[in-house]
């Protein structure tokens, strides 16, 4: 009798004990559901290509917001410039038709004053001087844009294609005053009976010059002096 005890035992505590180990059954469901498996997440493997090419474009893009604030800044000269050379220089008087004649001129004593003179040539010297200074960053810019893979020919030679238009026209505003008021000055000596000496031209240009040369630009400041405007000699 004893064997068929323990045989009704077995059979009566063997569903609970299959329910309770069995990993793949669920308590609350008559059917079981299987249990979802462990989800691994795989590490996030490191690039190192990916921080140099970002690092790159980002050096790249820092030269080119230098350049654009350094052009803007030359513009902003150059427009100084055309300003203060309508203030004393109307066209008329100044245009290239009339041949910059006596009779185009309107008489203006304050026009040969040496004060006035003065005045004139300390505000040349002194812009040119800054524009002078930003044109030299410009071309270093543009050495250190050409030699880096990541911007393209075509954008080079467009900047530089700007910056040698802002200097062009930056000279011609520059030799345009010297001649107009130069101009006075002579006219208000031959007046007077007086001989008055003419511009004093330095065969060294006060410009930078932009060549392709990879060499670093000389500095215009300390390679050349610039014309000055001559007073009325008493």
């Amino acid at each position: 009798m004893q064997p068929d005890a323990e045989q009704a035992t077995n059979n009566t505590s063997s569903p609970m004990s299959n329910s309770i180990n069995c990993p793949v059954m669920a308590a609350n469901s008559p059917l079981g559901a299987m249990r979802q498996p462990l989800r691994r997440t795989t590490p996030i493997r490191h690039n190192p290509l990916g921080r140099s090419t970002t690092s790159t474009l980002m050096e790249s893009d820092r030269t080119s917001i230098e350049f654009t604030r350094c052009l803007y800044q030359a513009k902003n000269i150059v427009k100084e410039l055309e300003r203060f050379s309508e203030s004393i220089c109307p066209a008329l008087k100044v245009s290239p038709f009339n041949g910059f004649s006596a009779a185009s001129s309107l008489d203006d004593p304050r026009l040969c004053s040496k004060d006035f003179v003065d005045k004139v040539n300390r505000y040349l010297e002194d812009t040119f001087n800054r524009f002078s200074r930003l044109c030299r960053v410009l071309l270093m810019v543009l050495e250190k844009m050409e030699r880096s893979p990541e911007i393209r020919r075509e954008r080079v030679v467009s900047f530089r294609t700007e910056v040698m238009e802002q200097i062009r026209i930056a000279e011609i505003i520059r030799l345009r005053i010297i001649s107009y008021i130069q101009q006075r000055v002579d006219e208000s000596s031959r007046t007077a009976g007086v001989s008055s000496s003419s511009i004093a031209t330095t065969t060294s240009s006060s410009m930078p010059t932009i060549t392709e040369s990879m060499d670093p630009p000389t500095s215009p400041s300390t390679a050349s002096t610039s014309s000055a405007i001559q007073p009325q000699s008493s």
